[in-house]
């Protein structure tokens, strides 16, 4: 019992050093009340970042004073945000090209990238991914987002589309025809669909081959 009292005591005492190691830092934007980065840096070095790290976009002074009245959140504007030990990135970063569109994301361990990084484009649809610990990028990830047709939507029309295409060794798609209608305008949304896949596969894959496939696009009201 006494063993157990004096581990606790010890553990506690780590733990206070450990708070009293970092200052917090919040950096204003030039001329302005609006914070640009918050991080913590050591005691004795203040010039060492360790500890959490966050950067903010510049707010649009409207949009600001919506987030004062707590009618907006700060965290929605984030620019970049992760980690340093001892001035050096380590752990999961996140960078955003705007607010709330990631750009990239991966790990770091002593300020080398590590692991599999992924970049975002073309709206999120378009994941590029590649491995640092194999120096090998690898194969994109794409999801294309359907756009449910309004008349469709207002008239309450659900249903899947059948579609067969072809996917050539140039990672393009050509040959759409659809097996299965719902009606013209869902027929016409997922053709528009397998052609915006043609176009970012062609853009980001590769290893590609001549395939005939089919796909199924469900409309579904919420």
């Amino acid at each position: 019992m006494i063993k157990i009292f004096h581990t606790l005591l010890l553990i506690l005492f780590s733990c206070a050093v450990f708070s009293q190691e970092t200052k917090p830092i919040t950096q204003k934007f030039h001329h302005s009340k609006q914070n640009a980065e918050r991080y913590t840096v050591l005691k004795s070095n203040k010039q060492i970042k360790h500890g959490a790290y966050i950067s903010y976009f510049r707010i649009p002074e409207n949009e600001f004073k919506k987030i004062k009245k707590d009618i907006l959140k700060l965290e929605n504007y984030i620019k970049q945000k992760g980690s340093y030990q001892h001035g050096k990135k380590q752990g999961e970063w996140a960078e955003y090209i705007e607010p709330n569109v990631l750009s990239s994301k991966g790990h770091y361990a002593e300020d080398q990238k590590t692991g599999i990084w992924e970049t975002y484009k073309e709206k999120g649809q378009v994941v590029e991914r590649y491995d640092h610990d194999t120096n090998k990028k690898l194969r994109p990830l794409i999801k294309v987002y359907i756009v449910y047709p309004k008349r469709a939507r207002e008239a309450g029309i659900q249903g899947t589309v059948l579609l067969k295409y072809r996917m050539n060794a140039d990672c393009s798609i050509d040959n759409i025809t659809v097996e299965k209608s719902v009606n013209p305008d869902c027929d016409k949304a997922s053709i528009d669909t397998i052609k915006k896949l043609g176009a970012f596969s062609k853009k980001y894959d590769w290893e590609c081959a001549q395939v005939e496939l089919t796909q199924e696009i469900t409309f579904k009201l919420d």
